[in-house]
């Protein structure tokens, strides 16, 4: 009695996930009659999509580990042990989206993912084996610490310590073990999958084809049998359907209505797929149901998809990867975080919008743009700019870096002002491309007349172009104005020799090249 009584009290310990159901290959019987099973749920298309959705998205997230800097920034820790176990390959046999795809699955079915933490003697973690679930026996605190005991495929039993199992778990009661939202929902999981049961009986039931035959007398037993098997034989199942039927002496066919509760299947089945997503917090558009999306309203679905409902779940996880896997030395240094920035783009235009503000507004550099794109840095794209009239408080100058004559101003204001240049030479050469065919026609008055009032346009535009980032290399409006009539009047001048050698059109355009190439103003 006394050894009864103890495994009575284990059975009930409140850390203990045991269900002697599953070890046999039973499920828990729902109301709609369905046995429901971790496994057996993902036959259901809704919950399957929800979980694969889960699983891909988060484990084709890069997964990386960061030092943490003096100034609340970050930087990749590469040289970490752990960086290229995440990152990477967690093991000998898996890769990085492979391991997190899997553990992702577990989760989100049985509300636990287990992985075995492989050390070498020094403590080092040199691999993680991804355990199942469902052959986890008991976890339960004992002596102050957790430990787990878990099924070998061979049926041997093997006790792991806390340190040596990586732990995830979902919404818990108890804080050791997280519930199964495949068994906490398990009535409207058996709902839908009784659903796609009576659809698939429906339709391979085809000898029932909403139809009775009408026969002018009575039938005898022999009768009776030789027609229903034939019309058995001939109709039921889905291939058979839609067969042409002959009948003897006066029969008639009658036709009767789809009953109500098999018409609206369908509806039901609807139903119960946005039932599931509402389980998972997923959006309905990512499992294939359009009904509500539109076009202005995808994208911020999609937005919602990564803060509402993955985002849940990535947190849970690097805090579960930084408490599991570094030492509490480490922990004050290094973090694990996913990089999610790419799923929270949006589109194109709203892209370049966001660009073009952290450009203006000096925190974003043309390489970080370039690099958010997935391009090639280019020299001296690292120049950050500041519009002139933000500085700090109590200081003077425009420099783009706030303090006038700096090395970091001079240098940022002077590659604002190429920029500036070579928007004045790009105008400059269209213009001119746009007037050489009154040239190539002969009509040279008219090329000259057409000359002068491109420059005489050119040069206000080009003062304005270059005013801010004249301005912060120190110069005076009435010297941006000089600089920028000097620079129009050296290019004008230049065509009027070009004209005054009778140049052919192939000279001027050989000039307008060799502007577009320097663009020395």
């Amino acid at each position: 009695m006394g050894m009864v009584a103890r495994w009575l009290e284990w059975r009930e310990h409140p850390g203990s996930n045991i269900d002697w159901g599953r070890w046999f290959g039973a499920g828990t019987m729902t109301n709609a009659g369905v046995e429901v099973t971790e496994e057996g749920s993902l036959a259901l298309p809704a919950l399957w999509a929800c979980v694969n959705v889960l699983a891909q998205t988060i484990g084709m997230l890069p997964l990386i580990t960061y030092r943490r800097l003096p100034n609340d920034g970050k930087t990749r820790a590469n040289e970490h042990p752990l960086y290229d176990l995440l990152h990477l390959t967690p093991n000998t046999e898996q890769t990085s989206i492979e391991l997190r795809e899997m553990m992702v699955g577990h989760l989100a079915s049985w509300g636990n993912a287990y992985a075995e933490i492989e050390a070498d003697r020094r403590g080092r973690i040199r691999g993680l084996w991804p355990l199942l679930p469902n052959r986890m026996i008991e976890v339960a605190r004992k002596n102050g610490r957790v430990q787990y005991k878990y099924r070998l495929e061979s049926g041997e039993e093997r006790t792991f310590a806390d340190y040596q199992i990586l732990h995830l778990r979902g919404l818990s009661g108890n804080g050791l073990v997280g519930y199964s939202p495949v068994r906490v929902t398990m009535q409207a999981i058996g709902l839908g999958l009784a659903t796609e049961e009576f659809g698939a009986r429906f339709f391979s039931n085809g000898a029932r084809p909403g139809m009775v035959i009408r026969y002018p007398k009575s039938l005898r037993d022999e009768g009776y049998k030789r027609l229903q098997n034939s019309w058995g034989e001939d109709h039921q199942g889905l291939s058979k359907s839609h067969r042409v039927k002959i009948l003897e002496e006066g029969a008639e066919i009658q036709t009767i209505g789809v009953p109500p509760e098999e018409a609206q299947f369908l509806q039901t089945r609807e139903f119960q797929a946005k039932e599931i997503a509402r389980i998972y917090r997923m959006p309905p558009h990512k499992i294939g149901i359009m009904n509500d999306a539109t076009f202005s309203n995808i994208e911020h679905q999609s937005i919602e998809f990564v803060t509402d409902t993955i985002m849940p779940w990535l947190v849970r996880m690097e805090q579960r990867y930084t408490l599991d896997l570094l030492t509490t030395a480490e922990r004050k240094e290094i973090f694990v975080e996913h990089m999610v920035n790419g799923l929270l783009r949006g589109d194109i235009k709203a892209r370049y919008e966001a660009y073009a503000i952290g450009r203006t507004w000096g925190w974003l550099s043309a390489n970080d743009i370039l690099r958010l794109e997935n391009m090639d840095p280019i020299d001296g794209g690292d120049i950050y700019l500041t519009p002139l009239n933000m500085q700090p408080a109590g200081t003077t100058g425009g420099s783009p870096q706030g303090a006038a004559g700096t090395a970091a101003g001079d240098q940022a204001a002077r590659g604002w002002m190429a920029e500036a240049t070579q928007r004045v030479a790009r105008r400059e050469a269209a213009d001119l491309r746009r007037l050489l065919p009154k040239l190539r026609r002969g009509d040279v008055d008219e090329f000259k007349a057409a000359v002068d009032g491109l420059y005489r346009e050119l040069a206000p535009a080009a003062a304005e172009m270059m005013l801010l980032p004249m301005r912060a290399l120190g110069l005076s409006d009435g010297e941006v104005q000089d600089r920028a009539a000097g620079y129009v009047m050296r290019h004008r001048a230049a065509v009027d020799g070009c004209m005054a050698s009778d140049a052919t059109v192939a000279e001027i355009e050989a000039l307008i090249g060799g502007w577009e190439a320097t663009s020395d103003g």
